[in-house]
């Protein structure tokens, strides 16, 4: 289960050139493949402080909804929503996350939030 996933975190992982229309990556590889990905961050408290975990907003049920969703998005599967029932077929858009704990602290969510929005790196001028 949710192997789209795994590969489609390999993929994001290795160094690829990198483009954006709108709110879609387009992330090429030296061999010429290349993906739209939609990354939809799943950011919550997932602890107090950086050592006491917490459930008490059901964050870990959000995060296994996201993945799940994402999975069905990424292989067509429509058994939940069945108007996504090979999708995948259709529309080559691939979706990714990545989670964040924000500790209940304002501050770490905004930093976030700047950090993934900022497009310099997509424009030559960052990483």
């Amino acid at each position: 289960m949710f192997s789209t996933s795994i590969t489609l975190s390999q993929f994001l992982a290795a160094k690829h050139k990198n483009s954006h229309i709108g709110n879609v990556n387009v992330i090429q590889s030296g061999s010429g493949e290349s993906k739209a990905i939609c990354h939809i961050p799943y950011m919550h408290p997932f602890s107090y402080d950086s050592e006491t975990p917490t459930n008490a907003y059901g964050q870990y049920e959000g995060l296994a909804a996201v993945l799940l969703a994402m999975d069905h998005l990424n292989t067509g599967n429509g058994t939940i929503v069945p108007e996504l029932d090979k999708i995948n077929e259709r529309c080559p858009l691939q979706f990714s996350t990545e989670t964040f704990d924000t500790r209940e602290e304002p501050r770490l969510a905004i930093e976030k939030v700047i950090a993934w929005t900022d497009r310099s790196k997509f424009n030559g001028e960052g990483e």
